[in-house]
């Protein structure tokens, strides 16, 4: 009789059924890793449970290891298994490689704005003034954290501070909630939320925000920068804007008439922009760095004139924007430094903005003078005249460039009721625009003592002040035309950059593009299409 086969042990029965748990055993392990991974990324504070949770993936995946290890190491030894193993192998390279690049980027971190308008780019003034900083800055922003206007101040607020602080390990900042911690809030004496302030060793500078149509709140660059400079005991370069003689309003925000526009740009290259009125101040100031004459329309009064000859002969630096038909006191001033002015309008037919001769557009290959002009594309002077040199003046003493030039079709036109050019009566161009002088002494008067002078002297003069107010300023190049001509006068030459645009834009095309445009879109394209269905016909038919 036979003998039955002997009852398989504890240890086998067990080897059996973990055997085939095996697949169980490695779902649990790696759920387990991806909980520990998602606890570790979303939750930081559960660092201990995320580290428990990991563990017990890799005993579990362990474990499936060893009760299947026949059946894997014969899937990995088979024809599938090492093709398997390939993939694998190159999958971890990849991902290894993934890591690597990843590890570069990190610590060589670049950033490229992507936006039309560049919104999130600071601006080279701004940047210069952060590689300056000699002290450490702290910025400290009060918000409510429940207050969701304020929260949203706070956002835009910590978006553009860390752009501050990226480019400079200079400054730092950070943000307290006045509610929950009144102390020291109480500390700054301020009596509303939302502002920032910007602290050196020495003062304490706030930044409040500005309202919005849409209700908003808002913290712009220039003020931030701005509260940099006061911090660290920096003065801002001043600009004036001379006033009392119906020249252009900086503070007016009309479409047709203000200069509100060309003020917050220049305030935007961090100078403090303000008006001056000679009737009133006795002499220009002495820390006015520039001087903008914008389209006055009344003469200088008898007593303006010695401080503003004055200003100019001790080294100083102006920009005249004069219409057509300048006032005699200008023409005066303007003519001691080599400037001889015109009467008359000047007309353009062959470069005109959307076909009126009386706006002619400079386009870039009529901007001279690179210092002023550099980047620029082009710009329009609605109803400009044009001013020309002084030949033989002594070269060593004054130069004068035009650097807006006209047409070879254009003329200046000095009879308004007759539209075309007369020969021997009007100016044939190219006319100049735009005009620049640099200058050691004036060509007439007596020259101040050298130890009054503050340096050269330096003026532009352009034959129109329409071309900056608001509805112009921000359209092709002619509010980066006022803004570059300041910072040449200033003697920031390296400032002088093109800006970001506002985020309305406008297409501003000449005569010839528009007409092509028309066609294109009128005759051309409908042309091509019926063309193509006509081939598509013939081959068919």
């Amino acid at each position: 009789m036979r003998e039955s086969p002997p009852a398989p042990s504890f240890l086998r029965r067990l080897r059996s059924f973990l055997g085939t748990q095996g697949l169980i055993f490695s779902s649990i392990g790696a759920i387990a890793l991806l909980a520990s991974i998602v606890v570790f990324l979303l939750f930081p504070e559960l660092k201990t449970s995320a580290l428990i949770l990991l563990a017990i993936g890799l005993v579990f995946l362990l474990l499936s290891l060893l009760v299947s290890f026949g059946r894997v190491r014969a899937a990995l030894t088979g024809r599938t298994g090492r093709y398997g193993l390939n993939t694998g192998i190159t999958l971890a390279a990849f991902f290894g490689i993934l890591v690597l690049l990843n590890i570069i980027a990190a610590r060589n971190n670049q950033r490229f704005d992507l936006t039309s308008v560049r919104q999130f780019t600071l601006s080279p003034q701004t940047l210069r003034i952060l590689k300056d900083l000699k002290e450490p800055i702290v910025a400290r922003g009060f918000f409510v954290a429940s207050d969701q206007l304020q929260y949203s101040a706070r956002t835009q607020a910590e978006n553009l501070l860390r752009e501050y602080a990226r480019k400079t390990n200079m400054l730092r900042y950070e943000f307290v909630d006045p509610e929950q911690e009144p102390a020291l809030f109480a500390q700054y004496e301020l009596k509303e939320y939302g502002t920032v302030f910007f602290e050196s060793s020495e003062r304490k500078v706030p930044v409040y925000t500005l309202a919005q149509e849409s209700g908003t709140s808002v913290f712009l660059e220039q003020n931030f920068t701005a509260a940099i400079l006061k911090a660290t005991g920096t003065k801002q370069k001043k600009v004036y804007f001379l006033s009392g003689h119906d020249e252009r309003d900086i503070f007016n925000m009309e479409a047709m008439q203000g200069y509100g526009l060309a003020r917050e740009g220049i305030e935007r290259d961090n100078y403090e922009v303000t008006n001056l009125d000679l009737s009133i101040t006795p002499q220009v100031p002495e820390d006015a760095t520039v001087l903008i004459v914008a389209g006055p329309k009344k003469d200088l009064l008898d007593q303006e004139i010695a401080p503003l000859e004055n200003y100019l002969a001790r080294g100083g630096k102006a920009m005249f924007l004069l219409d057509p038909d300048p006032l005699p006191t200008f023409r005066n001033i303007l003519s001691k430094w080599g400037v001889v002015s015109f009467d008359g309008v000047l007309v353009d037919p062959g470069s005109a903005l959307l076909g009126d001769p009386l706006t002619p557009v400079v386009p870039r290959s009529r901007l001279f003078y690179s210092q002023v002009t550099a980047g620029l594309d082009a710009a329009f002077f609605p109803g400009a005249t044009f001013f020309d040199s002084y030949h033989g003046k002594p070269i060593e003493e004054v130069n004068v460039y035009p650097f807006l030039i006209s047409s070879r079709d254009s003329w200046l036109e000095t009879d308004p009721e007759v539209a075309e050019f007369t020969q021997g009566v009007d100016e044939k161009g190219p006319l100049a625009i735009g005009i620049v002088v640099e200058a050691t002494a004036p060509l007439e008067g007596e020259p101040p003592p050298m130890e009054e002078k503050k340096g050269t002297t330096r003026l532009i003069v352009i034959g129109d002040s329409d071309f900056a107010i608001n509805i112009f300023f921000p359209l092709l190049s002619n509010g980066d035309t006022l803004l570059n001509a300041v910072n040449w006068l200033a003697e920031e030459e390296e400032l002088i950059s093109i800006r970001p645009k506002q985020a309305l834009r406008f297409l501003v095309v000449s005569p010839r593009e528009w007409r092509w445009i028309l066609y294109s879109s009128l005759t051309f394209l409908p042309l091509a299409v019926i063309v193509a269905g006509g081939i598509i016909w013939w081959r068919r038919r």
